[in-house]
Parts: C-alpha cells; structure tokens; sequence
C-alpha cells in the first residue's frame, strides 16, 4: 500500500517538473497526505529515492499514462496550469474529419483519434466529417458501413455531420484527374512495375514521364477499357531528385478489376489513399485534421496536388501510436477470429472495440476523457491491457457508479447454510447508500445462500446483518476489534432469482439475485455487491453481461 502511495506522488511530480521528480518534495507531500507515516521515515525515504530513479527513466508521457491507470485525479490537480490538451484553435469555420476503412468495425485505438477529432469541434464550435474510405476493393467488409456509422455516432453523441463514402465520389476523381493530367503535372506510367520502381529509387525518369499532354489522356483513356491491372499507373510529378525516394513521383490511379462490395463492376480505375484524400479535404473544406504521424510523409505528397491546384492545406496536427504491450488490436485479426467462430462478433466481450465495450455498459465519454488526457502529442505510448482499462475504468466509474442500484449476487457453487441462534429480522437495504434509500426487503430467519468457503474460527460480518462464527451466531452490532471479513447473502425463504452473468472472458457464471432485481430494465447497469458492475442484456431470461469492478 505505501509502495503504491509514493509510486503515484513521485509520478504526481515527475509530471508537474517535466518529467524529473524530486525526492524532498514528496516526502513532505506523503506526510501531508499521512502523518503516521512519519514515524517510519527512513525506510520512506529510501523507497522514495528507489521510485525517483525509476520514474525518472520514463518519458513524461510514459509517467502520465502510468499516473491515469493509478489514480487520474492526481493528475488533474497537478496539470492545471499546464497547457490544455485540448487547444482553441484560432479558425473560422472549423470542419475535420477522420477516414477509417470499412474492413471492420472501430476500435480502442480508433477512439482515441476519433475521440480527439470530436472534443476539439465541440471546443470550437465546428463540425466532423467522418468519411469512409473505401477505394481498395480487395480490403473491404459490407457491414463495416453500418458499423463505423455506429461507432461514431456513439461515441460523440450523434454530433458527426456527415459520413461520404469515397466509393461514391469517383466521378469527382476522375474529374481532378483529367485536370493534373492537362496541367502536365501527372503521367501514365506503362513501364514494368519493377523497371519503373528502379528507376525512381535511382532517380531516373522514365520515358513515359515527358510524353506530351494529349498522349497521357489517351493512355487515361485506356486505363478504363483496355489496360489490364499492372499495365498502367497514374503518377504525380514531383522531385524526380527528391531525398526520400517516397516522394518520387507517387501513385494515384490504378486499374482494379476486382469487384467492389458496394459498386460492383461499375469502376475498374481506382485512386490511391494520397489522391482521394487530397481532393475530398479540398471539397469538403477541411480547415484542421488530426492524424496519426505515420501521415506526415502522406502530408507532403499531398501538397504537390495543393501546390498544383492553388490551393490552401489545412492545418493539420499528429499524434503518435498508442501501442498495447499485451494486446491484439486489429481489425484483421478480430476478422478472422469472428470467420472462424473464435469470437462471436465484433460485440464479443474479449475484443477492444467499441462495439463490445458498448455492449459492456462503457459511456462513450470515458473514453473521450481518455482522448482528454492523453492529448494531442507525437510522442508514441505503450500500454498495458491493465493499466489502459484501469483508466477506463476509473472514468467509467465515476459516470455510472452514482446511477446504479445495489443488489446482492450469490454465484455458483453456492450453498444453503443454517445458521444456530440466529434472530430472526426484518431488514431494509438503500438501492443507494444515502439517496436512494429502501427498495430492498428481507426477511431473515437463520437460512442463507452463501457463496463463501467458510474457515474454523474465522468470524465474518454479514453485510447489514450480524456477525457469525463457525455457522452461529455471534453479535449484531459491526466492530472492528472483531477483524471480521466481510460476506453477502441471500436468504433462503425468498424468491429469490436465477441469473446468469457473461464475464469479460466470455465464460457464462450462474447464479441466484435477491427479488428486487426484477425491477431492472433491459440495458440498466446495477452493482452487484462485491462483484461489480453488471449490464442487464435479457430481462425475460435475466441475463447480465459482465462490466467491470
């Protein structure tokens, strides 16, 4: 307990001294915090020291991630007077957008960027495009569509504007394309897809590169009936001399014959990510995006198009990767487990997405106060699955826990136990200590369900009830000189009732509820006393799905 205290103020510090914590500030603060400490200060200190010298080996972001999964709050006092993670951002007529791809649904690490996009339109009053990016026929999943649209929804509380698919706007493609094409700042490349890859990492221009105008639009013309895939690409002309061989004259169109699940065989010439992008932020007058920094190179293709163009870039701002020490968190991946029934769907409680965190009983701001504290920042972070859904969980906490109703759950193996010299007692219990008071009644005359393994000799405390020992009655009244453990039931004389609980491993536990349970409604998340959080999913068959603690 004391190694966790001074772990969370030595992280406390680090953070508010940019990173480098130091030892004689803590101590005075562990102090404050516990006087009785300060009768065993020398072996404080040196734990103090210990912690300091490894605290400061983490980078500052490093330190906030590991302080979220501890204790938030710390945080937040100590980070007022640093700047806001989320900036007012000086632009009039703020609109952004995010473009995932439909082959799957949205995930923990989607959240975070969509989650940023939407608190910083919310800050500045502007409005979120969440576009779908669709124009890799090969990549795609049907019910992604209906999905994504979900996710997003959820997560910013319907507040996305629109959702365009890119699939749909090709004409407007193809419309740019014979544009750059006259401008003579684009070609068709018909060289051999490895000759033309040697060439430009050699920095050496192919012949198709100074045909005249008038041929590459003929050759543009071929590319949608007789060029096959492979045959023929349509290359930006940027610096054929360029340092990174990346920003070599890049790809745009290619010939796709492969049939698209929403198009069909209606297209065959596709544009690549660089090219869409650039002109859908074009159209859709996007003022500001957030991107992962993976995009920054993406960034500079895309300007040799604004350049040509004439046009104005948005301000466009990075974040670096969340990456999950011990957790899978792909798209692909889930996919295939979901084809070959590893997993029931994207709603399975043991996947990182929203659908199933959703499903869960997790309020979208949760993770959008994750986004929060976080921030905007370039730096990469690894996290573990426990310490990310500690701070998820802390911040789903405290938007449920003061609207959930408490009931007593015995799970299986349960047993039924008299206990001797027992009185006999009409009780009341509050659905919520302090408001919501009553709305639970027992009567107990000496015959409970329990779930516990009792031990010779060991006293337990019957939850607002009485003391026990070696199955007989002990005392009434709570006290503390007792050590008593503290255990809930169920007594025996109810109508009591069957549950069943999905937990977050997808293992289905059963059970029995006290009789009040039954004035739960579908989709009300309660607290079962001493297990946690619970969702109710089925009330006609009273199953739960498993939330958190």
């Amino acid at each position: 307990m004391e190694k966790d205290l001074i772990l969370k103020y030595v992280l406390q510090n680090a953070i508010y001294y940019n990173g480098k914590a130091n030892p004689g500030a803590i101590i005075g603060k562990l102090l404050q915090v516990d006087p009785s400490l300060k009768s065993k200060i020398k072996e404080i200190s040196k734990e103090i020291f210990k912690t300091v010298t490894e605290v400061n080996k983490l980078n500052i972001e490093e330190q906030k991630t590991k302080l979220i999964s501890l204790d938030p709050k710390l945080l937040e006092k100590k980070t007022a007077k640093r700047k806001e993670s989320i900036p007012k951002l000086d632009i009039k007529n703020l609109v952004m957008r995010v473009e995932p791809s439909p082959s799957g649904a949205l995930h923990i690490g989607h959240a975070y960027v969509l989650g940023l996009n939407y608190l910083l339109c919310k800050k500045n009053n502007g409005k979120l495009i969440v576009r779908i990016g669709d124009t890799n026929p090969g990549n795609i999943m049907p019910e992604s569509y209906k999905l994504i649209e979900q996710d997003a929804n959820w997560l910013t509380s319907n507040n996305v504007d629109s959702f365009p698919v890119q699939s749909d706007r090709l004409e407007i493609y193809y419309k740019y394309a014979k544009k750059i094409l006259e401008m003579d700042h684009a070609y068709i490349c018909t060289c051999n897809p490895e000759d033309a890859r040697s060439k430009l990492n050699n920095k050496i221009a192919c012949h198709c590169r100074d045909l005249e105008p008038s041929i590459q639009l003929e050759r543009w013309k071929a590319m949608f009936s007789s060029f096959k895939p492979g045959e023929a690409v349509m290359r930006i002309k940027t610096d054929i001399t360029h340092k990174n061989p990346a920003m070599r004259d890049w790809p745009a169109f290619r010939v796709v014959e492969k049939p698209h699940p929403r198009q069909g065989k209606k297209y065959r010439v596709w544009p690549l990510m660089n090219f869409s992008v650039a002109i859908d932020d074009h159209e859709m007058k996007i003022t500001a995006t957030i991107r992962a920094k993976e995009h920054i190179d993406n960034e500079k293709r895309q300007k040799y198009l604004y350049d040509y163009f004439g046009w104005k870039m948005a301000k466009n701002m990075y974040v670096g990767r969340i990456n999950f020490s011990d957790m899978k968190v792909s798209k692909t991946l889930a996919a295939r487990f979901i084809r070959e029934g590893k997993r029931t769907g994207w709603d399975d409680p043991r996947l990182p997405f929203l659908q199933a965190l959703k499903r869960r009983g997790y309020q979208p701001e949760a993770l959008l106060k994750y986004a929060e504290e976080v921030g905007i920042t370039e730096n990469d972070k690894v996290v573990s699955k426990e310490d990310f859904f500690k701070s998820i969980n802390s911040f789903n906490r405290d938007l449920i826990d003061p609207k959930a109703d408490r009931y007593f759950f015995i799970l299986e193996p349960y047993k039924k136990m008299k206990i001797k010299k027992a009185i006999k007692k009409d009780i009341q219990l509050d659905l919520y200590p302090g408001i919501r008071l009553g709305g639970r009644k027992f009567y107990t005359d000496g015959e409970f369900y329990f779930e516990e393994k009792f031990k010779k000799n060991k006293i337990y405390r019957l939850m607002h009830l009485y003391n026990i020992k070696d199955r007989e009655f002990v005392s009434e009244p709570q006290d503390p000189r007792l050590e008593a453990k503290m255990i809930h039931w169920l007594p025996a004389n109810s109508n009591n009732v069957k549950v069943k609980v999905l937990m977050d491993n997808n293992k289905l536990i059963k059970g029995l509820a006290e009789e009040a349970i039954t004035k739960v409604n579908e989709n009300e998340i309660v607290q079962a006393e001493r297990l946690g959080f619970l969702k109710l999913e089925n009330k006609e068959k009273m199953e739960f799905i498993y939330l958190h603690r």
